[in-house]
This record gives C-alpha cells, sequence and structure tokens, in this order.
C-alpha cells in the first residue's frame, strides 16, 4: 500500500493488521516504526501497465525518490519541465528540480 504524508507525499507500506476505521502498516525497510493509519490516509498503488507511459512536458507527475525533510524514499507531486531521452527535469512542489530516469516516473493515482 502506499500511506500519506504531507504534501501529497506517498511511503510505501505493507499492511499488519486491520481494525474498524485504520491499519496498522509496517514502512519499507523500517525507515519509520510501525503505526496505526487512518484508512483515509492508505491507498493501493496504480497496476503495472506493459505500456510505456508516454510523458509529455508540462504534465503532472509522480516521482519516486528522497522528499525532503524526511528519511525514507517516497511518491511525491512533481511536474515534468523537460524530456530528453530515457530521462526527465522534473520540478516538485518544493521547488527542487532534479532529472530521473523515466522509471522513477509515474501518472498521478487517483
Amino acid at each position: 500500500v502506499e500511506v500519506t504524508g504531507n504534501n501529497g507525499v506517498y511511503f510505501k507500506g505493507y499492511l499488519k493488521s486491520f481494525y474498524d476505521d485504520e491499519v496498522l502498516v509496517s514502512f519499507e525497510n523500517n525507515w519509520q516504526p510501525d503505526r496505526r493509519v487512518k484508512l483515509s490516509s492508505v491507498r493501493l498503488p496504480p497496476k503495472l501497465g506493459s505500456n510505456k507511459p508516454e510523458f509529455r512536458e508540462d504534465e503532472r507527475v509522480e516521482v519516486f525518490g528522497k522528499v525532503k525533510d524526511e528519511d525514507g524514499l517516497a511518491w511525491y507531486p512533481a511536474r515534468i519541465k523537460m524530456l530528453k531521452g530515457e530521462f526527465a527535469v522534473v520540478s516538485s512542489f518544493w521547488d527542487a528540480n532534479d532529472i530521473l530516469p523515466l522509471d522513477k516516473i509515474r501518472a498521478v493515482s487517483q
């Protein structure tokens, strides 16, 4: 599953237990202790498709990487500024620019 953090960031997690309106999750590489979160704070990751996505400049996407002021890796919102071959220049919501391979970029999950 993916667990929401601040500013639209989603961390990879694993369901351990279910409660009435919460779940107990553990985080990838144990970078955070297990914790209970509201069901509304958890989503399923998108299904992996066999088709390679076609991205466009100025498109809103999610990118996987290090998030400012966080220890773990996460999917966070960004916008594609430029595409070149198998790489993209992306701009994140905290005004950071980064060059990432296209396999670290996906369409915005709903």
